[in-house]
């Protein structure tokens, strides 16, 4: 066929055509494996898998509310050791102190000057216990309260 003085195959466009088509094709199969490989999951959209979609985000977001859970019991964990650790500092001071109360109670194996020692010991103990109650926090929150 002649059309302004070129000829033109039918032939040729068609084949140009159809290869055309296949490049795109293929091009944006490429483009979606590419998307599936830099993220790293094999449903990403809705045109991959309906179904498997809504399951995957239903896991996605199942999995982020785990996550936060496990960083608040690691928080928690973390404030309750904290606590723990200043009632066993007060749970010795006061062991000790009671082990000081009933050297004071025994009149006859101490001298006066060793018990105004063992009352002086006790009571920078109370102090102490006292200070640890008021002082002992996690995040700026006070655990104790004396």
């Amino acid at each position: 066929m002649r059309c302004f003085g070129v000829v033109v195959s039918f032939r040729n466009n068609i084949s140009s055509l159809i290869a055309q088509r296949f490049h795109s094709v293929n091009r944006m199969a490429v483009q979606q494996s590419l998307f599936k490989l830099i993220s790293a999951q094999r449903i990403n959209r809705g045109a991959d898998d309906p179904a498997g979609l809504l399951a995957s985000e239903h896991l996605r977001s199942e999995l982020a509310a785990l996550e936060a859970e496990t960083r608040t019991m690691v928080r928690q964990h973390l404030r309750a050791s904290t606590a723990d650790a200043a009632l066993r500092e007060v749970s010795d001071l006061l062991r000790e102190a009671q082990v000081l109360a009933m050297e004071n109670a025994n009149t006859g194996g101490t001298t006066e000057s060793e018990r105004k020692a063992n009352q002086a010991q006790i009571d920078s103990i109370i102090a102490t216990v006292h200070r640890v109650g008021s002082t002992t926090s996690f995040n700026g929150q006070k655990l104790l309260d004396g």
